[in-house]
Order: structure tokens, then C-alpha cells, then sequence
């Protein structure tokens, strides 16, 4: 019998040091995907994002419905601005009349988008009913966890909101 068969031997550090770095590179990978949305990239976030929420909302922020008397704050009609989260298009879509927020939506680029982020849609639910609820983005409050797509979500508000200013 002619066979040809071939033994290799590896050395046993580099099997453990292999088989280490696969590991580690699984739970990297892992931590990015599961991260992304949830605050991995708050931290850089939450120092310029923030801050850019807190100036944009300037535009209102002497208006309160309570406040404003005969004069109208709005004038009256459906508004969008556009927002990228994670890289991934969307539009904030604000409903108003003279001097109230009817209504907030968040219109997805892509359908897939409700399933890939199951979370975003419930984040957006609470800040847009306390938006409506104020009637401005001012001194909104929202968990910690959700603080870069809160703040993004926000920015997109404002932005529409300050279209609709008069």
C-alpha cells in the first residue's frame, strides 16, 4: 500500500495563543455589534452631542405655551428634518398648529430598521410624547443607557421645530 498521509504537529503554545485570540476577537465583535446603539459611542457623545442639543434648542428656548399669550409660535404645518443614526438616513417629522405640537413620527429609510433596532422605536415613543406633552425640547429628560440616540432623536426635533418657528 502506497499512502500518503502527512502528520502535522503544532506546538501547543501557539494552539492555545490561536485559539485566545479567537475568543477574544468573538467578544470584541460581539461587544460592537450589541454596543453600537446603546451608548458604545456615548462617551465622545455626550460631551460635543450634547452640547450641540442644548445650543440648537436656544431657538425656543424663551417660548413656553404657557407664556406666549396671542402671539403665535408656530406657524402651522408638517415639518421633517433629517438625521443619520449609525449611518443609517431617517426623518423626524413634526406636526404643528399655531402654538402646539400635534405630533411627532419617525420615518424609517428602510423597514428592516424597526427590527434591527427594536429599542429605537420605544426611545423615540417617550421623547416625543414628553416633547408634545411640554411643547419644546427643553429639559427633556431620558435614561442614561439612551443618551447618543436621545440626543440625535432630539437634534432632529429641534431642527424641524426651528423650521417651524416663526
Amino acid at each position: 500500500m502506497n499512502s500518503n498521509t502527512k502528520i502535522i504537529v503544532i506546538p501547543k503554545g501557539v494552539l492555545v495563543a490561536a485559539v485566545c485570540a479567537i475568543v477574544i476577537a468573538v467578544i470584541v465583535l460581539i461587544a460592537l455589534l450589541l454596543g453600537s446603539g446603546s451608548g458604545s459611542e456615548a462617551a465622545p457623545a455626550s460631551g460635543n452631542n450634547l452640547k450641540a442639543a442644548e445650543s440648537d434648542t436656544g431657538a425656543l428656548s424663551g417660548i413656553d405655551t404657557a407664556d406666549s399669550g396671542n402671539e403665535d409660535m408656530f406657524t402651522p404645518g408638517v415639518y421633517t428634518s433629517s438625521i443619520s443614526l449609525d449611518g443609517i438616513p431617517m426623518s423626524v417629522k413634526v406636526t404643528v398648529d399655531a402654538n402646539n405640537i400635534n405630533s411627532i413620527d419617525l420615518v424609517y429609510s428602510d423597514e428592516s430598521i424597526p427590527t434591527m433596532y427594536p429599542m429605537l422605536g420605544t426611545c423615540f415613543n417617550e421623547l416625543a410624547k414628553e416633547v408634545c406633552d411640554k411643547g419644546t425640547t427643553m429639559n427633556i429628560t431620558y435614561n442614561a443607557e439612551n443618551r447618543y440616540t436621545s440626543s440625535i432623536l432630539l437634534n432632529g426635533i429641534q431642527s424641524a421645530l426651528n423650521k417651524a418657528s416663526k
